[in-house]
């Protein structure tokens, strides 16, 4: 891996998982949903200590669909403001019903 490049791979709950306490700018993302229903990756663009799952409205939302997968790639980095990064998994756009997402980072 290039230098100044870092890596997150986990699967992914409803139990809020920080990736950054720092601003972070993403370069590909890979995730999969092995679940016979959609799930919905919320992203909350700051750390942990400041998100409550299902209270807290995420910054960006990635629906997966049933038993699928998607990759993205941000050749010049997909800056995401804030503060931070912190992932969870849920059944739908906005609660806290647990869920589980393969999620894949790469970030420089």
């Amino acid at each position: 891996m290039a230098e100044g490049r870092s890596e997150y791979s986990a699967a992914v709950t409803s139990t809020k998982a920080e990736v950054s306490a720092v601003p972070v700018r993403i370069l590909g993302i890979v995730l999969l949903n092995n679940a016979a229903a959609a799930t919905y990756l919320q992203m909350f663009f700051q750390p942990a200590s400041g998100v409550t799952v299902g209270t807290t409205a995420p910054d960006h939302v990635i629906p997966m669909p049933t038993s699928g997968g998607i990759a993205l790639s941000f050749p010049d980095g997909w800056f995401l403001g804030g503060s931070g990064l912190t992932l969870a998994s849920t059944t739908t756009r906005t609660g806290s019903t647990t869920a589980t997402t393969d999620v894949s980072l790469i970030m420089g």
